[in-house]
């Protein structure tokens, strides 16, 4: 009863709130450093773990975890290729999101591309510095823009080659 909230019910349906849900974003100071995904694995199911308030990293992105951390965050715009978030923050911290971290995608904190760090063993998580920022996620893989290329190029020899057989009288 207290995990959960009815927040739509027509019989013979009932939807849930889980009171207990990490937040798709937050930021924080808190973290663990993981030399590899098995010990990643170990820190995020230890019970002193909270996942609400900490996370995993495979790298010190070395901040000041004593200070006590007072931040917003407000989700702007959630797409298929695109998020943007604004934060603030009284020291540097780690803005969390829970998507998948994947090859392609880049990061910019007011526009300045900065570096994507694994979290919690398959998440995003980024070090925002202290103050009011904009954060964006943009998905814009390299396979996509080098497939263009080729389809491109492909397209252009094909043209070439029926130029060159129209030119020299062959039937098409």
């Amino acid at each position: 009863q207290e995990s959960y909230k009815l927040v739509w019910q027509e019989d013979p349906w009932q939807v849930y709130e889980n009171l207990n849900a990490t937040p798709r974003v937050f930021l924080t100071n808190k973290y663990s450093v993981a030399r590899d995904k098995t010990d990643a694995l170990i820190i995020f199911y230890d019970k002193k773990f909270d996942e609400k308030k900490e996370v995993v990293l495979y790298e010190d992105p070395k901040i000041d975890q004593s200070i006590d951390l007072t931040s917003h965050v407000n989700l702007i715009h959630y797409g298929a290729n695109r998020v943007s978030i604004e934060t603030s923050a009284s020291s540097p911290a780690l803005l969390f999101i829970s998507d998948n971290y994947y090859p392609g995608w880049k990061v910019y904190i007011d526009g300045q591309n900065d570096k994507i760090l694994v979290a919690d063993y398959a998440f995003r998580a980024v070090l925002v510095p202290a103050g009011n920022h904009k954060v964006e996620f943009v998905y814009s893989p390299r396979s996509f823009y080098q497939g263009v290329w080729v389809s491109a190029l492909a397209l252009l020899t094909f043209a070439s080659i029926l130029i060159f057989m129209k030119s020299r009288k062959y039937e098409i």
